[in-house]
C-alpha cells in the first residue's frame, strides 16, 4: 500500500526542484491513487532536454521505455508526463523531502505517489 507522508518531511520549493531533478537520474516506487503498487521507474534528465523513463509494472508486463522532454521555463523545473505528454511546471506544493528521500504525494499533500532517493 501506499505509504503516508512521514512526519518531519518538509516541502521542496522550485528552486530545490530544479537542483533536485535537472541534469540527474532518478528511480524509485509509483502508487495507483487506491494506495497499491503501480511499479517501478528510473528516470534519466539529460543534460539536452531528453527525459527518458523505464516503466516496470508490478505483477508482470514488459518493460516499457518513454522519451520525452523536460526544462527549465521562468527558473522552474518542467517535464513532460507520460503517457499523457502534458508539460507540467513547478513543485506545485507535492514535493517534499526527508533526509536522502523525495516524495511526490496526491492532491491531498499526504499520499506518496512517487519515491525516490535525492
Amino acid at each position: 500500500m501506499a505509504e503516508k507522508l512521514p512526519a518531519g518531511a518538509h516541502p521542496v520549493n522550485d528552486s530545490q526542484y530544479v537542483e533536485l531533478l535537472a541534469g540527474k537520474t532518478v528511480s524509485g516506487t509509483a502508487y495507483k491513487d487506491n494506495g497499491s503498487r503501480l511499479g517501478t521507474y528510473k528516470t534519466r534528465y539529460k543534460a539536452d532536454g531528453r527525459k527518458l523513463l523505464t516503466w516496470k509494472p508490478y505483477g508482470g508486463g514488459p518493460t516499457q521505455n518513454f522519451a520525452v522532454r523536460w526544462e527549465i521555463r521562468d527558473g522552474l523545473f518542467c517535464e513532460q508526463g507520460v503517457p499523457s505528454g502534458t508539460m507540467r511546471c513547478g513543485a506545485r506544493g507535492l514535493v517534499y523531502r526527508k533526509g536522502g528521500t523525495c516524495f511526490h504525494t496526491f492532491s491531498d499533500k499526504k499520499t506518496v505517489r512517487f519515491k525516490y532517493g535525492c
